[in-house]
């Protein structure tokens, strides 16, 4: 596969600047030693929320169409990835599926524990929901260590045939390297480097 770099190129690298310029950050929250980046600062101007979710869309595409691949099904993690894929889901008229914090969704579940770099919990996804003709993209807002995308991988390795044809997270802190746990980490694509 191609380096989630060549993916970059279709977006709008001004537009990029602007939303990078514009997102806050809160420091030592929600606990100290960690810098906070608030999706939503950005959600709450209209002309910066379709930048991005217009940016996303690109890139996604984009590294579809360079990689010879497909994406069918959103799975998006709760709760800020849950915003970025609903808009990549219904931008690009994909199924959507939500993992969820434990006790959340109703039915049987497969269950993953995971931690992140300042919390530990419980991800869940539906039984019945994805099968061996799902291409799923993993969608949260940011990556740091990586903990979240991990427990997702490990829930969706119990689903006989379904596959993982990438990563989508709006947000990456590259210090940290957490894109090197991932068992694909060169089809993780990010739009902001931080």
């Amino acid at each position: 596969m191609q380096d989630n770099k060549d993916s970059q190129e279709c977006v709008d690298s001004k537009e990029i600047l602007v939303l990078k310029e514009k997102v806050v950050f809160h420091k030592d929250f929600p606990k100290p030693g960690v810098n906070f980046c608030d999706i939503f600062s950005l959600l709450r101007d209209p002309a910066l929320t379709e930048n991005l979710f217009n940016n996303s869309v690109r890139a996604v595409k984009n590294f579809c169409k360079l990689n010879n691949t497909e994406v069918n099904t959103i799975i998006g993690f709760e709760s800020r990835g849950f915003l970025v894929g609903m808009a990549l889901a219904d931008r690009m008229k994909l199924s959507f599926v939500p993992l969820r914090k434990k006790n959340k969704l109703p039915g049987e579940c497969i269950k993953v524990a995971y931690s992140t770099e300042y919390s530990s919990d419980t991800l869940e996804l539906q039984t019945g929901i994805l099968n061996s003709k799902s291409k799923c993209l993993l969608v949260d807002d940011l990556i740091a260590t990586g903990g979240t995308l991990i427990a997702a991988e490990k829930a969706i390795e119990q689903i006989d045939g379904a596959q993982i044809t990438g990563y989508f997270c709006v947000f990456e802190v590259k210090c940290i390297e957490g894109r090197k746990n991932l068992k694909h980490p060169n089809n993780l694509i990010t739009l902001i480097d931080i």
